[in-house]
């Protein structure tokens, strides 16, 4: 079954033994530009405005008039925020691509206060986007902050942030276990890209089992999500991978014995030229990303 998240194991032991209520905390970094707040904003999957249209055929679209009602709204509420881990133990699978839009959906489309943590130890690819696109003259959204932390303490900042952010993504490199582990110890999701070849597919394995061990230390709700990116229709990769993923063979798959299906998301991140050429822009067409967040939203 694609579309549906895999909730990683030791989260419901753990409900059924000491439930944890949602946080709310006393304070957020709105307070000095806005009223006390009213109400604790909890960490759910957070969804766009009624009167938002997310997707028109292809295209993102943003009404700015909503946008920035809900900004104005979003001074108001002390936040809990629902954190995306965006991760898999290899390089070059589209990590840092994937973390940049799916930022973007949240503060532009969701109109959320956004938080992108660059995780990564080794290239800090996320942040020298930013860095990028802030040199070229592009406008980096108001509610969207960058930052690099690739330290050992993550999920430490990341529950110091919670209160300032309606959403955190976490663009987890594919060198540290360690960074990754503790990243995911306090995620709500984790999206997990994995292009269509042999070599990806086998660390998908390590990266569940890493994730398994991390959601034991979880005291939220966590579900994973497994989505094909730099897919090219024009070969038989994307469909290889698509069956090998949902009907793994003995031992290369998930589960205690090695045989169940990955949690395949149903949206496919192609190999478009929109999103290679991407790196230091700020995109305002979200494409496929914009369908994906909205599948797993909806789930």
């Amino acid at each position: 079954m694609t579309g549906r998240g895999r909730p990683l194991a030791g989260r419901a032991e753990r409900a059924r033994q000491s439930p944890t209520p949602p946080r709310c905390h006393p304070q957020d970094s709105f307070a000095a530009r806005a009223p006390p707040p009213r109400r604790c904003a909890y960490a759910t999957p957070p969804t766009a405005p009624n009167n938002t249209r997310l997707l028109s055929g292809d295209r993102t679209h943003v009404n700015e008039n909503t946008r920035h009602k809900t900004l104005t709204a979003a001074t108001a509420r002390v936040w809990d925020a629902f954190v995306i881990v965006v991760g898999m133990l290899k390089g070059g699978t589209g990590k840092t691509t994937s973390a940049w839009f799916i930022a973007l959906y949240y503060a532009v489309v969701l109109g959320l206060p956004t938080l992108l943590l660059d995780a990564d130890a080794t290239s800090q690819s996320a942040y020298d986007w930013f860095k990028v696109a802030k040199a070229e003259g592009f406008e980096i959204p108001a509610n969207l902050v960058i930052e690099r932390y690739p330290f050992d303490d993550i999920a430490e900042y990341i529950r110091d942030k919670r209160a300032e952010f309606g959403a955190i993504v976490v663009d987890a490199g594919g060198g540290s276990a360690k960074l990754f582990h503790e990243a995911v110890t306090e995620a709500n999701r984790l999206i997990v890209p994995v292009a269509p070849t042999k070599i990806e597919r086998r660390k998908l394995i390590a990266t569940f089992d890493e994730a398994e061990r991390a959601a034991a230390r979880n005291t939220r709700d966590v579900t994973a999500h497994v989505v094909l990116v730099k897919a090219d229709d024009r070969t038989s990769l994307p469909r290889t991978a698509r069956g090998k993923l949902l009907e793994p063979v003995e031992g290369e798959g998930i589960g205690p014995d090695r045989d169940e299906p990955f949690p395949l998301a149903e949206t496919v991140i192609h190999s478009w030229v929109h999103y290679m050429e991407a790196f230091g822009e700020i995109p305002t067409e979200l494409s496929e990303y914009g369908s994906l967040m909205k599948e797993l939203n909806a789930a």
